[in-house]
């Protein structure tokens, strides 16, 4: 199995970001989540319900993420070390910088993907846009990858840090994203509400630890003394 890149672009929100939303603070409970993005492949069938030629549906996820990233702001910033007071804390920059979304071409149809999984499996990081686990402070937070295959069918390839998203922000993501494609909107009920950090308050986590006093003459002939105690008893 052969995959072509054919584009690479970056979808950037509909809407700039308010300058008041320019910072989003991670909870406590993020900032301990590794530093990581969790993959999933969607695959899409080409059935009798969807005549709509490829580059239509191609067209269609661009316009709808980028409608969905105006609710969805901190996805479209970047991951920094320096954030709002308190100073060091991680926090995600919502500077709108985008989403990287490769459209690529593969030369098999999805029917033999799928019927032959132990085969092809090793081949499923290739419809993943990242050929790495990790994420650094800077990298895009989210990567999309839209493979299309010989059938026109099509697998769509998700990474997400971890860091800025849980297993129910992916399926709140996923049912927005859907919405978003379907009907024009994203909806109030599908709209994220940022409120982790009022639970748990972010922490402190690249700030310097202070050095222990150095040892002074006195002090090391009193431990010295000390432990000659101890052994003599």
């Amino acid at each position: 199995m052969e995959i072509e890149i054919l584009s690479r672009e970056t979808i950037r929100p509909n809407t700039p970001t308010p300058p008041h939303l320019r910072w989003h603070r991670l909870s406590a409970l993020d900032q301990l989540a590794p530093q990581m993005t969790i993959h999933l492949v969607l695959f899409y069938p080409m059935n009798g319900g969807d005549q709509s030629p490829p580059a239509h549906r191609e067209a269609v996820l661009k316009t709808s993420l980028s409608r969905l990233l105006t609710s969805f702001y901190p996805l479209a910033g970047r991951l920094r070390r320096e954030g709002p007071p308190p100073n060091g804390t991680a926090s995600v920059e919502c500077t709108d910088e985008g989403v990287p979304f490769t459209v690529a071409r593969a030369d098999i149809e999805l029917e033999s993907v799928l019927q032959d999984d132990k085969r092809y499996i090793k081949h499923y990081d290739q419809f993943v846009p990242r050929d790495r686990s990790q994420t650094d402070f800077g990298d895009p937070l989210l990567h999309l990858q839209l493979t299309h295959f010989s059938c026109a069918s099509s697998a769509l390839g998700i990474c997400l840090s971890h860091q800025v998203a849980d297993g129910s922000s992916w399926a709140l993501l996923l049912k927005a994203w859907s919405n978003s494609a379907r009907f024009g909107v994203v909806g109030p009920q599908l709209t994220p509400r940022f409120t982790a950090t009022s639970i748990f308050p972010p922490i402190n986590l690249l700030r310097p630890q202070s050095s222990p006093p150095p040892l002074t003459a006195s002090s090391t002939r009193a431990g010295s003394s000390s432990a000659r105690a101890r052994s003599n008893d």
